[in-house]
């Protein structure tokens, strides 16, 4: 399985691409069981690469996110006005 979009797949076993070919085509594209991956791979700073690809890779996808987020409810916030009702009324 990859892991979080890293995968480091040092070679194919062609043995078990051609079993998977003949047993069910369709698993052959979808859950590939004949990549070899290499095991172990650490990082310059001496951490697990897919350890960091696993945390810091969804850390830097949902920060600019939850600030997109932010963005949209400031705005939001600025064009509508709640009443003394709770209601929602536009001030544009």
């Amino acid at each position: 399985m990859f892991n979080a979009g890293v995968a480091e797949v040092v070679a194919l076993n062609w043995f078990v691409v051609f079993e998977q070919l003949v047993k069910d085509a369709v698993m052959l594209f979808t859950v590939p069981q004949y990549l070899v991956e290499r095991v172990g791979s650490k990082t310059a700073d001496d951490i697990g690469l897919i350890f960091q690809a696993n945390v810091f890779g969804h850390y830097y996808i949902v920060i600019p996110l939850m600030n997109l987020e932010l963005i949209a409810v400031e705005t939001s916030l600025e064009t509508f006005d709640i009443g003394k009702q709770g209601s929602l009324v536009s001030v544009s």
